[in-house]
């Protein structure tokens, strides 16, 4: 557990995951070993740019969706689970684009691991 006099951005929430709280390259040491360990690292909203237009149009997919699961396998660069064509290309750009930034910036807390992954852009 973090000291609380301690300048460092993570904290650690009684028998609950470490909460990231500032941006920074590369998680301290005591979250690397909770996510070792099988627990969650907790990230501030915003961490991951998420456009509102993207959001919207989720939104209004979810309004018309005839399917309740959509997934999108990066490695592939596949999306399932749209139900229409039109959908499907715009939703795949969305999925696409989040995939990356998520990767990013556990590459950035886990440089360590980040060269283990198998990444899309490889």
């Amino acid at each position: 557990m973090v000291a609380a006099s301690s300048p460092s951005p993570v904290r650690a929430v009684a028998r609950g995951p470490f909460v990231l709280d500032a941006p920074r390259h590369g998680a301290p040491a005591d979250a690397v070993d909770h996510l070792e360990d099988g627990g969650v690292l907790l990230m501030p909203p915003g961490r991951v740019p998420f456009p509102d237009t993207d959001r919207d149009v989720l939104l209004a997919l979810h309004k018309v969706a005839a399917r309740k699961n959509i997934a999108y396998r990066p490695l592939r660069d596949k999306l399932t689970g749209a139900s229409r064509e039109t959908d499907a290309v715009r939703l795949h750009g969305i999925m696409r684009r989040f995939s990356a930034q998520a990767s990013a910036l556990v590459g950035t807390l886990l440089p360590a691991d980040a060269a283990a992954w198998q990444h899309p852009e490889r």
